[in-house]
């Protein structure tokens, strides 16, 4: 079970004792101006018992229990969808749908997956030779769309080596924010590359808290075979027209770029999410295999699941001893006002 509480739990925890306070408070005073007789005493210690106890359920209630994964499949609106985009220069391989590039496939995956999971809360991260925010989590779907036509590779000029996992951190920060502010909501995340590293040495781990995640995919791009990529100077708003030069070798050629499907996979396994090849054509519904949410096309018995409110439990119970305390104080109500009308008037001089 698990708790998610409608206001912070210091300010919970400070109103319940307060209001415990009054409920015995009162009682007390009730006491003291209480007659001997035991039935009526025996009435005045329910009502402050039914009192105590109406106050330790609304708080009950007030902290929301619940029970992670058993309830409905999540809803759109109950998702933070992070999209990590690989924006180095290899994403600008013509080897996507013949001999476009590869951006071309990532930008109508991220447009397709949004439209699939619309309502959802939408981030996107950006890497290169570093990772930077470039969306925060937002309901704006515009704002997504016009961030994905944004989207570009690295300018040429200042291309250097690109570790895969770079976004490692940034990532892992922003997934625990979104957490702590919102535990409630279930984290999807989209990692959109070639598995290419191009960096010296060897990539490191996507250090992320598979905990965090609750559905997602790692989508690759590109072909073993490779495509070549022209380059993008961020001063000339022409259409690139040269490619990228290979001068590792004694003939100086086009430089190629391949896919990496091993590295990919140990991403996705590193997130704890399935990776999925894409190619022109393949319907986003494969992309989505990792991440069920009431409306897509993925099956209704697995996938990202949501959870079962229980506040609704305590929250009853409290309204329930309202009512009987109302109608314990309507029956003293009418008993008094007998009694008073049934005694002897008294004669005045």
């Amino acid at each position: 079970m698990t708790f998610i509480p409608l206001v912070p739990g210091w300010l919970l925890t400070a109103g319940t004792l307060v209001l415990l306070c009054l409920a015995v408070l009162a009682g007390l005073g009730g006491w003291k101006r209480s007659a001997t007789d035991h039935g009526e005493r025996r009435s005045q210690l329910l009502h402050v018992g039914s009192g105590v106890l109406t106050v330790l359920l609304l708080a009950l209630a007030a902290a929301r229990p619940g029970l992670p994964g058993a309830g409905q499949q999540a809803q759109t609106n109950d998702l933070n969808v992070f999209f990590v985009v690989d924006t180095t220069s290899s994403v600008a391989a013509e080897d996507y749908d013949g001999a476009k590039p590869r951006l071309e496939g990532i930008q109508k995956d991220i447009l397709g997956i949004a439209e699939q999971l619309s309502g959802a809360r939408y981030s996107m991260i950006t890497f290169d030779s570093r990772a930077r925010l470039k969306l925060p989590l937002t309901v704006d779907g515009a704002a997504l769309e016009t961030s994905v036509e944004l989207l570009s590779p690295q300018d040429s000029l200042f291309a250097k080596g690109t570790s895969v996992t770079v976004a490692s951190e940034l990532l892992s920060e922003r997934l625990k924010k979104a957490h702590e502010q919102h535990p409630e909501r279930a984290n999807v995340v989209f990692y959109l590359g070639d598995g290419e590293q191009t960096s010296t040495g060897k990539a490191g781990p996507m250090k992320v808290d598979q905990a965090l995640v609750q559905g997602g995919a790692v989508l690759g791009y590109g072909t073993e075979q490779g495509g070549r990529m022209k380059q993008y100077l961020s001063y000339d708003s022409s259409p690139p027209q040269r490619y990228i030069k290979d001068l590792s070798g004694d003939t100086p050629g086009d430089a190629v770029s391949k896919i990496d499907p091993a590295k990919l996979k140990s991403i996705a396994s590193d997130l704890g999410v399935p990776y999925v090849h894409r190619s022109a054509g393949d319907p986003v519904s494969q992309a989505l295999a990792g991440t069920h949410a009431t409306g897509d096309s993925g099956s209704s018995d697995s996938g990202l699941r949501g959870r079962a409110e229980l506040y609704w439990i305590p929250a009853g119970l409290a309204a329930l001893l309202g009512l009987a305390y109302v109608w314990s104080l309507t029956r003293s109500g009418q008993r008094l006002r007998k009694a008073l009308g049934s005694a002897p008037e008294r004669k005045t001089l």
